[in-house]
């Protein structure tokens, strides 16, 4: 079962605040791992329900250095970059207005990993500093803010009863001939590369799906 998260107050993001990326709800990605590094395949960002949050468009500027986030209408969020010559690997998210780009630090770590996520708030100015912790090789993560869990990340999958209690029967399901409920989504949910992320209300979305493809990107970079 997902965690509940505590709504953040005021919202948390480097994105201005729309309805598209950020909810009053807490809500679960769908993630897919090693999208980029293996393929460089476009790939949608959806919450478990359904609706399409953004873009990852990995062929646009680089399979490996650039990854472009649009959103549902195809106007640009930012720019993924990677910092070739960082100690630690980081990437920076570039919008075109510094005020609302963000950068995505690793940290060495014995055990685990760690990373850090900073920006300036786009609801209030003020600078804003994330932390990552987990085993990013399990897909197991927290972003915390300030000590508070505003997302978390984990391997486990919604079963097909979990999907039908948490959408709405009229936008998955649909019947075949023989009467058999089938559901979209968890058809697309036994993917053995994705995974799940549980994001708290009032937190940018786009920002997260970034977060998850950047701590992916440092894991395969790590292997080489």
């Amino acid at each position: 079962m997902a965690p509940t998260l505590l709504a953040c107050n005021p919202a948390l993001g480097p994105q201005p605040t729309t309805s598209q990326l950020y909810s009053p709800n807490q809500t679960t990605l769908v993630m897919k791992e090693k999208v980029f590094s293996i393929t460089g395949e476009d790939f949608t960002v959806r919450t478990v329900d359904g609706h399409d949050v953004c873009h990852c468009k990995g062929k646009v500027v680089s399979a490996h250095d650039s990854k472009k986030f649009t959103d549902t209408n195809g106007a640009d969020l930012f720019t993924l970059k990677n910092k070739m010559f960082a100690l630690n690997r980081s990437f920076h998210g570039e919008t075109g207005r510094a005020h609302h780009d963000f950068e995505v630090k690793g940290h060495w770590k014995m055990i685990g990993s760690r990373s850090t996520v900073t920006f300036k708030n786009a609801s209030d100015g003020t600078d804003v500093e994330l932390e990552v912790k987990g085993d990013w090789m399990d897909k197991s993560a927290d972003i915390t803010f300030a000590g508070r869990e505003v997302a978390k990340i984990s391997r486990s999958f919604f079963n097909v009863r979990q999907l039908m209690e948490r959408c709405s029967s009229d936008r998955l399901h649909t019947l075949d001939r023989r009467g058999e409920a089938q559901s979209l989504q968890a058809v697309q949910l036994t993917d053995p590369e994705q995974y799940q992320v549980t994001v708290a209300p009032n937190v940018d979305l786009s920002l997260i799906a970034a977060i998850c493809v950047s701590l992916d990107e440092q894991q395969e970079e790590a292997k080489k």
